[in-house]
């Protein structure tokens, strides 16, 4: 905008203010001048002294629902002002134009985390129109609680991607946990699938992905079982419907990414939970209580093995989804690791072989991983796609150790020998619905407004610890992480245990590994 139409708009909302036009008209009545130029408000025009940026404000939304930063508040903004796509087109054509205009700390990925949130409030703290080169240093969003339609009823989902885990786990997990969840909507880019499950499960609401938005706006909840590079943005476009989210591991496949869901949903104010299940499983929960009270000593190091033969050309074996044993098995080792010595890891080193030679080009098909952590232990476990399956977890102490075997599966019961000086113990968990469990325990997080665990951020320090392993496997040295504080901790009162599911018929999915 030339200089000149800035401070004529500037000027004139000046005028506008001090002529007392009603907030509420102050903007049609700007409409077509140079103040919109073309639905792309200079939003610095509104409101740069404070005396008018208080009567605006206050005028429009009351005095005690708006504070001001205590630098100047030099523009507002709401999104029903100017409907969501204006708004987006605002705040993209802000962050074009300032950055790199004296503005190196305008962060242009914290611009894109906002753009196109529910009822978006956007402000611009410092700067003025009159010095179009001062610093704006600042833009923030905030994001209005979605009105509670929740309390004392069942949470409505909406299932995204109809998979093989999907198919075989998740939809039969909702007749387990009917108790406060009920299914209302499945979304899937297979027609097919949508009338075939639909009707099975009798889902009165099936839309294809193109048309997410459609299911968002009749649910309070979404379950994302979609491909791994496909979590983002599910996860992103129900956050800004102010819709809550269940993630499958890994939350996605970039740091990056999992930073904007998890900073989405803090903003939008909706739960964001990852899938892992075994956080509500009672043997798992029975051991982790075995090590906290110290019954193998203080523990030394931690071994794990997870391997299948994977079926070509799904999704688990395709770089494009986020494929790999790493992403798909790996991450269970991790997670393992770091719940048994509830740290994050200081060092982290891997070697992987290539999957060209088994038909799954361009991702790990075998990887061994060695994870430092503090106190001088230690963490190795081996993940492969082209093996003999196997699912265990060796932990031992300076007294004893813990093995259990199957460690990782919810097809069958978890199973775990206790070895120590004076005896040993054997103990078998039955098979049970694990993912029953997820729905019960979230759905109790949304209806009595509690933080998950394990949360967002928990499935994010597994995917940083993954990427750092991919990086050392393909540098071929070792990758030193920045510490982080201690994320909360699985708890004995977590244990959900549900009667197991029959597996249905599915429609259009093979089974993950031969």
């Amino acid at each position: 905008m030339p200089e000149a139409d800035k401070v004529g708009a500037y000027q004139l909302c000046v005028r506008r203010c001090r002529g007392g036009v009603s907030a509420r008209n102050f903007l049609p009545a700007c409409e077509g001048s140079a103040y919109m130029a073309s639905g792309r408000a200079w939003l610095h025009a509104t409101c740069h002294i404070q005396r008018e940026a208080t009567w605006l404000l206050s005028s429009t939304h009351g005095s005690n629902q708006v504070g001001f930063h205590e630098s100047n508040l030099v523009g507002f903004m709401r999104a029903t002002w100017l409907g969501r796509a204006r708004l987006d087109l605002l705040v993209r054509w802000l962050a074009d134009r300032l950055v790199g205009r004296r503005l190196s700390r305008i962060d242009r990925f914290v611009v894109d985390r906002f753009v196109g949130l529910r009822n978006t409030c956007v402000w611009i703290h410092g700067g003025s129109p009159l010095r179009p080169s001062g610093h704006v240093y600042c833009i923030v969003a905030a994001v209005p609680s979605r009105p509670s339609r929740t309390r004392g009823r069942r949470i409505r989902y909406a299932v995204v991607g109809l998979g093989h885990i999907a198919q075989v786990a998740v939809l039969p997990a909702f007749a387990h946990a009917r108790k406060n969840s009920t299914l209302h909507a499945i979304v899937s880019g297979d027609p097919e699938k949508l009338s075939s499950v639909g009707d099975a499960y009798h889902v009165p609401v099936r839309v294809p992905y193109d048309d997410y938005e459609a299911a968002l706006a009749e649910v309070d909840a979404v379950y994302v079982a979609s491909p791994n590079s496909l979590h983002a943005e599910h996860t992103i476009r129900a956050a800004r419907e102010g819709v809550h989210v269940l993630c499958e591991k890994p939350l996605a496949v970039t740091d990056d990414d999992c930073q904007k869901m998890v900073e989405i949903c803090r903003l939008a104010k909706v739960k964001l939970m990852t899938a892992y299940r075994l956080h509500f499983d009672p043997l798992t929960l029975e051991v982790l209580d075995l090590l906290r009270h110290e019954r193998i000593g203080r523990v030394r190091y931690v071994l794990s093995s997870f391997s299948t033969q994977a079926t070509l050309g799904g999704i688990r074996t395709r770089p494009d989804t986020g494929g790999g044993s790493l992403f798909d098995l790996g991450i269970y080792c991790i997670n393992a690791a770091r719940v048994v010595f509830g740290e994050e890891p200081e060092t982290v080193a891997a070697l992987a072989l290539d999957g060209a030679g088994f038909g799954m080009p361009g991702v790990d098909e075998t990887l061994t991983a060695i994870l430092q952590y503090p106190g001088s232990r230690l963490a190795t476990f081996t993940t492969s796609f082209a093996a003999a399956d196997t699912s265990t977890l060796r932990i031992v102490g300076t007294e004893g150790d813990l093995h259990l075997e199957p460690a990782y599966e919810y097809a069958e019961g978890l199973r775990y020998k206790l070895t120590t000086k004076e005896k040993t113990v054997h103990r078998r968990g039955r098979k049970h619905d694990q993912f029953a469990a997820e729905l019960l325990y979230f759905s109790d997080c949304i209806l009595k407004d509690r933080e998950p665990e394990p949360s967002g951020d928990e499935g994010a320090r597994d995917v940083r610890i993954i990427n750092a392993l991919r990086e050392s496997s393909l540098t071929g040295t070792a990758v030193t992480l920045s510490p982080l504080p201690r994320e909360p901790q699985p708890e004995p009162a977590q244990a959900i245990d549900q009667p197991p599911v029959r597996k249905p018929e599915l429609v259009n999915v093979k089974e993950p590994h031969e």
